[in-house]
């Protein structure tokens, strides 16, 4: 346990062992110093000086130098370019959704955590001073945190901050995809745990193939069409990984679709295709609220714990090291809600209509590789052939 009883500025003392470690102010990584007090206050003082702030007599003289800290910097970015891209409207090449602000928001915290008192230059940042930060997240975290990083540092460039980019510099963790595909039995059993609302949800994303984002968004008024007496769900996919504009999908609603678009219409006059319906006084403030995709996707997987426990045979997965074995799931291999993405368009594979590209009409993909890609962890279809029937020796 460390405490300040040395009476020198960030150098702390090891109650425990009499270690001494000092911290660094602007990074705040620490370094062993030793057990020699004289020689570890000695150095403290030496490296606060070096690292100290400027006073105000050469903050004066430094006027015309970049004194923008990170903090500062990321308060300019939020307010000068994200809001605005919120506020564009939906469908165009800039605008970006709340949801991505809230992920990029979340981001920021820690960040600003690790380097907000630094200023934004060339000199303060540099691969050696994200590594660090990066190296000590999972795959997906630090890939995530070094996209923020890289937008942050471009912004950067082009405020003449810094001459150039260091979170392109370091590479990209490698992510493998853990989670096992969703079968359509496990669909049915999830959809039998959740309420009425959410299984409105759950089948209107099947028929559509659409990611969670798209469906918790579906306005009456916005993203439904009747032309000659068919129902169309109108709407815009969301970007995917490639970040490419998408095409708009016109959905021709049959049968079963327009009885889920009935039951939607419920008791509750909303503006959003899936809300909250009329429930009791605790929940009154949500009444015709949307569903967001945070809330659908939390549902689907304490839905998916409950199924897990009554039903365990319904997680068995192939075995990669058994041809022809099954094994338990693991809990990082559970699917996701997304996964009722893949389960769409491969049920309409199965179908094969419009010369077998429906599945790739359904999903939105302009070629056929992507789509492909989806079905890439389904169970793997096997060859039977017969062999020696015929004698050639």
């Amino acid at each position: 346990m460390r405490t300040s009883n040395t009476g020198i500025r960030n150098l702390y003392k090891n109650s425990t062992n009499g270690y001494l470690v000092y911290e660094r102010p602007d990074t705040k990584q620490r370094f062993g110093m030793g057990k020699d007090l004289h020689k570890a206050i000695e150095a403290a003082k030496e490296l606060n000086e070096r690292l100290s702030q400027t006073n105000p007599i050469v903050e004066k003289i430094l006027g015309g130098v970049n004194r923008i800290t990170f903090n500062q910097h990321c308060d300019y970015v939020i307010e000068k370019v994200w809001t605005p891209r919120v506020n564009l409207p939906p469908g165009h090449d800039n605008a970006m959704s709340a949801s991505t602000l809230a992920g990029y928001s979340t981001r920021l915290k820690s960040l600003r955590q690790e380097y907000g008192d630094l200023l934004i230059n060339d000199d303060h940042f540099d691969v050696l001073r994200i590594s660090p930060f990066l190296d000590a997240q999972t795959p997906r975290m630090k890939n995530s945190y070094r996209a923020v990083l890289s937008i942050l540092f471009n912004e950067a460039k082009d405020r003449g901050l810094m001459k150039y980019n260091p979170a392109t510099d370091k590479k990209k963790a490698v992510v493998s995809v853990e989670r096992k595909r969703l079968s359509l039995e496990l669909f049915m059993a999830i959809r039998e745990e959740v309420q009425s609302w959410v299984q409105s949800a759950m089948d209107l994303a099947l028929y559509l193939g659409s990611r969670v984002g798209d469906v918790s968004r579906l306005r009456w008024k916005d993203n439904v069409e009747i032309i000659s007496g068919v129902t169309y769900l109108v709407y815009v996919p969301e970007k995917g990984k490639n970040k490419k504009k998408l095409s708009p999908i016109h959905a021709r609603c049959e049968g079963p679709v327009l009885e889920i678009l009935k039951r939607c219409r419920g008791d509750v006059i909303s503006e959003y295709i899936l809300h909250f319906p009329m429930r009791g006084r605790a929940f009154r403030k949500f009444i015709g609220k949307p569903l967001d995709s945070g809330y659908l996707s939390h549902q689907f997987s304490d839905a998916r714990g409950r199924v897990f426990k009554k039903k365990p045979e319904l997680f068995m997965t192939e075995d990669e090291n058994q041809y022809g074995k099954m094994r338990p799931m693991k809990p990082s291999e559970f699917p996701s809600w997304h996964e009722i993405r893949s389960l769409a368009g491969w049920l309409e594979e199965q179908i094969k209509r419009d010369d077998g590209k429906s599945a790739q009409k359904m999903l939105g993909h302009k070629g056929k590789e992507m789509t492909e890609l989806y079905f890439s962890r389904r169970p793997v279809e096997v060859t039977e052939i017969t062999i020696g029937a015929t004698s050639y020796t």
